[in-house]
């Protein structure tokens, strides 16, 4: 099965998906990365980059395979109308990204994904980060109950997740998945 993404319209490009790399080091069964193929989904242009309000930073592993804070910057240094840039990681790999000094000064927030235990301790060390807790947009999606229920953080937004099939994936119906790459 592959994705067909959704149309370009004047709301969905007000929210961009940006695919910045397909490198991540994880192999997760189900990654909907497996639908998108390069001959689907198109370049993003300077058109739609002045029209987008909000950037969201996936792959891949971004903040393993490319440095997000610099990319944040770049794009809201050229487009003004860009009001916010999120980045999407799994726990573990966000944390080595900031334990090794890595900055997060240009991104409003974060989407992470606990998919397994190692991201269960990482997560301890992210949510204690005093740069992480100043993000307006942190979200975290939970896997397989790998959090227990009453897990509280006020900094992160938490959605409990199940693995979906390939075949029960859509993109967010709100935005346009583009590349950079």
């Amino acid at each position: 099965m592959r994705i067909v993404l959704n149309e370009k319209t004047e709301e969905t490009v007000k929210k961009i998906h940006l695919l910045t790399t397909r490198l991540c080091s994880r192999n997760c069964p189900n990654c909907c990365n497996l639908l998108y193929t390069d001959d689907i989904v198109p370049f993003v242009s300077d058109e739609e980059l002045k029209q987008c309000k909000e950037l969201f930073l996936t792959g891949g592993e971004p903040f393993q395979f490319t440095n997000p804070n610099e990319i944040a910057k770049w794009f809201k240094n050229k487009y003004q109308n860009i009001e916010k840039v999120v980045v999407y990681s799994n726990v573990t790999e966000f944390k080595n990204y900031l334990s090794l000094g890595g900055q997060i000064d240009n991104i409003d927030g974060i989407s992470i994904s606990i998919k397994n235990k190692q991201d269960v301790e990482d997560f301890k060390y992210v949510i204690k980060h005093s740069e992480v807790d100043k993000m307006k947009y942190n979200r975290v999606y939970v896997f397989n109950k790998l959090l227990p229920e009453n897990y509280e953080t006020l900094s992160f937004k938490r959605f409990d997740r199940k693995w979906q099939t390939l075949d029960e994936y859509l993109p967010a119906p709100d935005s346009i998945f583009r590349r950079m790459i």
